[in-house]
């Protein structure tokens, strides 16, 4: 299980993990998408100590920002980014021992790359008095999706994004929007599977399903339609409504996500449809992770779960 104790990372400016509430697969069809920073994780950019031991985890990621700054190297030159990074104040800081002090688990969906991409666009974008947070998101995003893009061969920059503003975004006809919605009356909660997963390995498997323009249909029709309607009764506090819409997404992503879901907590899932305690749904690419969960109880959910030996970490 993770290490829920949030690593020690000084007064250096913090970036927090992301979770998508809603969204994941279908934004890749033009659905609506809701993402919200997730503050139990975080990381900052540090150095490493020569007078403390230097962890594996330190190392790895120091070599993954050396390996990234040799891609900026190649990829900025004709660029709409060229001469707005500052490689050389990056390669300066490497060679000091530049790494991303970060407690955000990778390959759990919550947006290890997001932040360290949101770290380094922070500190070394050279316009950085320009930067308007609340301002032009189609722009900055597009920024952070240049930068991101290195970590996942193409990024949509959402998870940089919303990891930079520490801000929810709304995305509606591929429209942003800053969004400050009071999700916790749905008592949001994310369960850890204690596996980590590769998202490329998964939406390669969803875009071969899509193939079959009978699976395809119910994705575009049915699947979306549940998802952007769930982010419209939670953007509206509505509650009544929101947690039948969210049994129906649940029940579509067992059906048609069930490569996604991973065999052991196959059983969860149903419960939780059969109780109408909780509803669960991908967090992410599933396969791993997290879990991510809805309950209008969370004191009887956390009871229940517990009983199954199962932690939640509240969102």
């Amino acid at each position: 299980m993770l290490n829920l104790l949030r690593t020690h990372v000084s007064s250096k400016l913090k970036f927090n993990a992301k979770i998508m509430l809603f969204g994941e697969y279908t934004i890749l069809h033009k659905s609506d998408a809701l993402l919200i920073p997730l503050s139990h994780f975080y990381g900052a950019l540090d150095f490493l100590s020569k007078n403390e031991t230097i962890s594996l985890n330190q190392l790895e990621s120091h070599k993954s920002i050396h390996n990234f700054y040799n891609h900026l190297q190649r990829a900025l030159p004709n660029s709409e980014m060229e001469k707005l990074i500052n490689l050389n104040q990056l390669k300066s800081d490497i060679d000091k021992g530049l790494y991303f002090n970060s407690s955000i688990p990778i390959g759990y969906g919550a947006g290890s790359s997001g932040a360290l991409t949101a770290a380094i666009f922070s500190k070394y974008y050279k316009k950085n008095n320009d930067i308007q947070k609340d301002e032009n998101l189609p722009v900055l995003r597009k920024k952070l999706a240049f930068l991101e893009s290195y970590f996942h061969g193409k990024s949509s920059g959402l998870d940089s994004l919303t990891c930079f503003l520490n801000k929810g975004v709304y995305v509606h006809n591929d429209d942003l929007k800053v969004e400050n919605v009071n999700y916790t009356i749905f008592h949001p909660f994310i369960i850890d599977t204690d596996k980590a997963r590769l998202t490329g390995e998964y939406v390669k498997m969803y875009n071969e399903k899509c193939s079959n323009p009978e699976y395809f249909k119910i994705i575009t029709e049915t699947v979306i339609s549940a998802n952007n309607q769930c982010i419209n009764y939670l953007k509206k506090g509505d509650t009544l409504n929101f947690f039948p819409c969210l049994k129906k997404l649940s029940t579509l992503q067992l059906a048609y996500f069930k490569e996604m879901v991973l065999p052991e907590y196959e059983a969860l899932w149903k419960m939780g449809l059969e109780s109408d305690n909780f509803y669960l749904k991908l967090c992410g690419a599933g396969g791993g992770g997290f879990i991510l969960g809805f309950t209008p109880n969370i004191n009887e959910t956390t009871k229940l779960l517990d009983e199954h030996n199962i932690k939640i970490i509240e969102v």
